[in-house]
C-alpha cells in the first residue's frame, strides 16, 4: 500500500497478506478454523486436567508462568534456548509446553 509521499505502508492486521490467490486465502481460512478448534479442545483438556489435579490436592501458584506438568508432575517447565515451545528439558519429563500451562 502506498502513502501520499510514495512510501510503502505496512498492511494492517485485518488485511489479507499481499498477492494471495483465492485458493491460498481459502487454505489459510480453513487452517485457522481447524487450528482454532484444536486450541479449544486443548484448553478444555487442560481445564479438566487441572480440575482433576485440584481434586487430588495439587493446586497451582497464582503468579507462576509455567506450572507443574499436568502429565507427570514435574515442578516447572525447563525451556530449550532459542526454542521456546520445545518439550521440557527435564530428563524425567520431556512433555510439551502445553502440558505445563494451565
Amino acid at each position: 500500500m502506498m502513502t501520499k509521499a510514495g512510501e510503502q505502508q505496512a498492511p494492517t492486521r485485518d488485511e489479507d497478506p499481499p498477492r494471495l490467490t483465492e485458493a491460498q486465502r481459502e487454505a489459510f481460512k480453513e487452517n485457522a478454523a481447524a487450528l482454532g478448534e484444536a486450541e479449544e479442545r486443548l484448553r478444555a483438556a487442560q481445564r479438566k486436567a487441572s480440575a482433576r489435579l485440584t481434586e487430588a490436592g495439587i493446586s497451582r501458584g497464582a503468579d507462576d508462568v509455567f506450572e507443574t506438568c499436568l502429565t507427570c508432575g514435574c515442578q516447572g517447565y525447563v525451556a530449550t534456548p532459542h526454542r521456546p515451545a520445545a518439550d521440557c528439558r527435564r530428563e524425567h519429563c520431556g512433555h510439551s509446553l502445553a502440558c505445563h500451562r494451565w
